[in-house]
């Protein structure tokens, strides 16, 4: 078994959010990449998207059409450390590299008719936690964006900083052992934050002490041992 042919396609992708940015870009797309690798009938799929801070996207597709396509073109696709060896040495970024491995466990999956969780030994958890990292924004404007994609599902948060003391303070003020309420849709929710346990300061009990056990909430914590610590007397 060989792998007979590798495609590689440059996606442009749209950010939900056009006004994204960080202390250090901005940015309202990502340049994506689509790899497949082609063997016996199998199609394995892998897929990687450069950073403005790490690689762009000429250098990763150059990458991926060379020393990455022909690490990978006329290989046994089930010898995957011997292939993966060949693009350690040829000293790509790893957001090629990955791309690469995706599409190698994607075909020993498919040939083998298992998800790749049993070929890594099994199920290790039956829900796996998202992170939704959050732009740079105004704080009056945070709390709204954040609002929308609490109704989407989503609970758990990155909040980009780094554009001043005072505005960065008031982004975190509600993860210091406080509390509020926003209202979505005339549906009101309350948000509340608890401090770092290292701290020293951590007390979910003032946090959550005025918060109304029959409304929906959202607990904000910076570890999250603070919400299984010992609470302050």
């Amino acid at each position: 078994m060989r792998i007979g042919n590798v495609q590689v396609t440059r996606i442009k992708m749209p950010r939900v959010d056009p006004t994204w940015r960080t202390a250090s870009y901005a940015g309202n797309a990502v340049e994506g990449f689509l790899l497949q690798i082609y063997t016996d009938g199998v199609t394995g799929l892998g897929g990687t998207a450069a950073h403005p801070s790490n690689i762009s996207g000429d250098e990763l597709e150059a990458q991926l059409k060379g020393p990455i396509r022909s690490a990978l073109l006329g290989a046994d696709p089930l010898s995957g450390n011997a292939i993966r060896e060949i693009i350690l040495r040829a000293n790509v970024h790893s957001r090629a590299s990955i791309a690469a491995d995706l599409a190698l466990y994607d075909v020993t999956g498919k040939l083998a008719s298992l998800p790749c969780y049993a070929l890594w030994g099994g199920v290790v958890r039956p829900r796996v936690r998202v992170v939704r990292m959050v732009g740079i924004k105004p704080p009056a404007e945070l709390e709204t964006a954040v609002g929308r994609m609490v109704e989407e599902g989503i609970t758990h948060f990155k909040v980009k900083i780094g554009t001043g003391l005072q505005e960065d303070v008031e982004r975190i003020r509600v993860l210091r052992n406080e509390s509020d309420v926003v209202t979505r849709a005339g549906v009101p929710f309350q948000i509340a934050g608890i401090d770092d346990l290292w701290s020293g300061e951590c007390d979910p009990s003032g946090a959550l002490a005025n918060l109304c056990p029959n409304t929906p909430r959202l607990v904000l914590a910076l570890t999250e041992t603070a919400l299984t610590s010992p609470t302050k007397p």
